[in-house]
């Protein structure tokens, strides 16, 4: 098998090598802006909820509104785990592959960075669920009020 920093494959090995190193950088800056987005919802106050605007109660509204807080926050912490996972494992393999001349590292590391391009696509299509079923439900509002 020929290394995989061979002079015929400098220029792809460059630019995998530079993807994988924006792919750590970048990797680090979401999961630390995602712990800074955590920090400030832990510390800051709950927003004032006005219950006659709700419709509710003073309690009911707001519970919903800290639940639905805690629960985007809670979201977000998880995709950007994932996200973390996903893109570190592949500069990380990406890296050590070159390092050491190892192609099955190169795989797996595609391999996580196909894994992160699958769970981005999930999550699109679950918000593209979600924006469908906004858009009927304003529909049918519009229809029958």
């Amino acid at each position: 098998m020929e290394p995989l920093n061979e002079t015929r494959q400098a220029p792809l090995g460059d630019s995998i090598l530079t993807t994988a190193k924006v792919a750590g950088i970048s990797a680090i800056v979401s999961l630390l802006a995602t712990i800074t987005g955590v920090i400030a919802f832990l510390t800051s106050p709950p927003a004032p909820v006005t219950a006659g605007e709700e419709g509710l109660e003073d309690n009911a509204a707001s519970q919903v509104v800290n639940s639905a807080s805690s629960m985007s926050v809670f979201i977000s912490l998880i995709i950007s785990l994932l996200a973390f996972y996903f893109l570190f494992r592949f500069s990380f393999l990406t890296k050590n592959s070159f390092k050491h001349n190892d192609r099955t590292q190169l795989v797996k590391a595609l391999y996580s960075l196909a894994g992160y391009f699958r769970i981005w696509g999930v999550i699109m299509f679950i918000v593209a669920i979600f924006f469908s079923m906004a858009f009927i439900a304003g529909i049918l509002t519009s229809l029958f009020s």
